[in-house]
């Protein structure tokens, strides 16, 4: 009895400080000095025998609670990165949970009789201690979990949780083959199932927004060089203003050493006068991304001999649509402006973009085609100015609209087709 103790007490030592070296291996910053690995192993042991005295109901699930709150109480996180830290115990205790039930098949493939045996899970303990450590001072395993594991470690939570209420699943059921339709073990496998549809859920949440930050970053990547040159111009832009202020230093008084607040003041004037004249460019403090898109169409514009012609009104933080989103919109609008204006002569190819407050506008010349036939058919989904069966451009711009409750119009007059989105004044 006394030996079967030790046994088990060593087993539940090993096993988290197996756990914490898996950790280390995700995310160096859960590794303790050697006195608080070993109090952290302490404490699990202490709390591991209550609860195996106790022998509660759900077992597994006080387990994993014992070594997320030993970890918890040894490495003292601040509240800010509390989650973090939970979450890559959580996430090792899944992975330490797999590896050990493949290795348990394994053995019981080999011989059923070392699922029971204490001293062979001894072994298995010392072996997999060793194996992880070894692991965790690999250089190019950590380089590869910082890349691939901490941007995504919510996802990877999720998924873990998910995968190991599978296991529990196929486990419960095959201990509750005989009485599954007893209270006791219904309810069990029933809760078990709940909590297993809840995780996917919130699985899915977790990708969706996962999808959205891609997004963005697909957009960085995108626009990146004009993104350089749209913090090049700003640099220029700053060192302008520089110049203007220091012209109004020199105004400010003329020769004898007076004031000279006339001329102050027909300075700063034409001043404010130029920036309510605002060019595509005074967006830059509002959206770095769209500027660099807008810069972007500019210069195929230039290159395609197409006048195009930007002016913003509002700033674009007033419009109730992730930037990602509305990047898309845009960018859809004026490819199609582009292809169409790209039929007509050099000297007849428009296309103007209005920023205004709640709304966009983006215009275009026309051909003669379109003026005789109208515009109805734009927003059909296949349909394109490039040919049948290519253009779905502008059924994904009704379809973004449609999710941020964005109306979109289109008006045609003589030779001008403009798009018109009017977005919803934000609460």
């Amino acid at each position: 009895m006394i030996l079967e103790w030790i046994l088990f007490l060593a087993q539940s030592g090993l096993e988290a400080i197996t756990i914490l070296a898996i950790a280390a291996i995700l995310n160096t910053h859960t590794n303790l000095p050697l006195v608080k690995v070993i109090l952290y192993a302490a404490i699990t042991i202490v709390l591991s025998a209550i609860v195996e005295i106790i022998q509660p109901q759900f077992y597994l699930f006080f387990s994993i609670v014992i070594i997320i709150v030993a970890y918890l109480i040894v490495k003292q996180p601040s509240r800010k990165f509390l989650g973090n830290y939970t979450t890559d115990i959580l996430i090792s205790i899944g992975i330490f949970l797999f590896v050990r039930l493949i290795v348990t098949t394994v053995l019981g493939l080999v011989n059923i009789n070392l699922l029971t045996n204490r001293y062979a899970a001894l072994v298995v303990y010392i072996a997999l201690s060793l194996l992880f450590r070894a692991l965790s001072s690999r250089i190019s395993i950590l380089v590869f979990c910082e890349t691939w594991y901490l941007p995504y470690r919510t996802t990877i939570l999720l998924t873990t949780a998910s995968l190991l209420f599978l296991v529990i699943i196929i486990r419960d059921l095959a201990y509750y083959h005989s009485a599954v339709f007893s209270l006791s073990g219904a309810t069990h496998i029933l809760l078990i199932i709940l909590g297993y549809l809840i995780l996917n859920v919130l699985l899915g949440f977790s990708l969706i927004a996962t999808k959205r930050v891609n997004e963005q970053n697909k957009a960085v990547i995108k626009y990146g060089d004009y993104l350089q040159n749209v913090v090049d111009w700003y640099r220029e832009y700053i060192h302008d203003n520089k110049n203007h202020l220091q012209m109004l230093l020199a105004l400010n008084r003329n020769k004898n050493g007076s004031f000279c607040n006339e001329g102050i003041n027909n300075y700063i004037q034409s001043l404010i006068n130029d920036q309510n004249r605002k060019t595509d460019t005074s967006i830059i403090k509002d959206s770095i991304l769209i500027s660099a898109m807008l810069n972007m169409k500019k210069e195929y514009a230039q290159q395609n001999r197409i006048n195009l012609q930007v002016n913003i009104v509002n700033s674009l933080t007033s419009y109730n649509i992730p930037e990602a989103e509305l990047i898309d919109i845009l960018t859809n609008l004026i490819n199609n402006a582009f292809e169409e204006t790209e039929k007509l002569e050099p000297e007849n190819r428009r296309v103007y973009i209005l920023f205004d407050k709640n709304l966009i506008e983006v215009s275009n010349t026309v051909t003669i085609r379109v003026q005789n036939e109208g515009a109805n058919e734009f927003f059909t989904q296949g349909y394109s100015s490039k040919g049948s069966g290519r253009g779905f451009g502008l059924s994904r711009v009704l379809s973004i609209a449609g999710r941020y409750n964005i109306s979109v119009d289109k008006n045609l007059v003589e030779d001008w087709l403009t798009f018109r989105l009017e977005f919803c004044k934000p609460d």
